[in-house]
């Protein structure tokens, strides 16, 4: 069982490059699937997104508190600076590691997508913005 958002994300990528790869969602939730060669769906990881990372401390804090600090990679400087960073550093975590445990390409999709692609190596991941939609299109097909 899994969502449609990720069977149509899968599906719309295995009819294009018929090989293993790689697919991320960041969004609400940090989405991971993994495709062999041959199309079967490994399986995958559904770990909280960097907002619902940063909810999940910063809600339980006694003292008022924003969730605007940006992330940049570095350590931070207050409370809601630290915990930006943790979910960054977490999120990127488990995208790197799923990379380099696994064949072929890999593509990020989701609202936080450009948050995270500036910190991710850039030769081994690209961008697929409407990879859902595109899923869509090829059920037409």
């Amino acid at each position: 069982r899994l969502g449609v958002d990720r069977f149509l994300a899968m599906l719309a990528l295995w009819r294009e490059l018929r090989g293993p790869f790689l697919v991320a969602s960041a969004g609400t939730a940090l989405t991971v699937d993994i495709v062999d060669a041959e199309g079967r769906h490994l399986g995958g990881y559904i770990a909280p997104g960097l907002h619902a990372m940063r909810s999940a401390v910063l809600d339980r804090t006694r003292f008022p508190h924003a969730f605007d600090a940006p992330a940049d990679g570095r350590p931070g400087t207050s409370t809601e600076g630290c915990v930006a960073e943790a979910a960054l550093a977490a999120s990127l975590g488990l995208l790197e590691r799923c990379r380099r445990d696994h064949d072929g390409p890999a593509f990020l999709s989701g609202g936080d997508a450009a948050t995270l692609l500036p910190h991710l190596d850039p030769t081994a991941w690209q961008t697929r913005e409407h990879v859902v939609l595109d899923g869509l299109a090829a059920l037409d097909a």
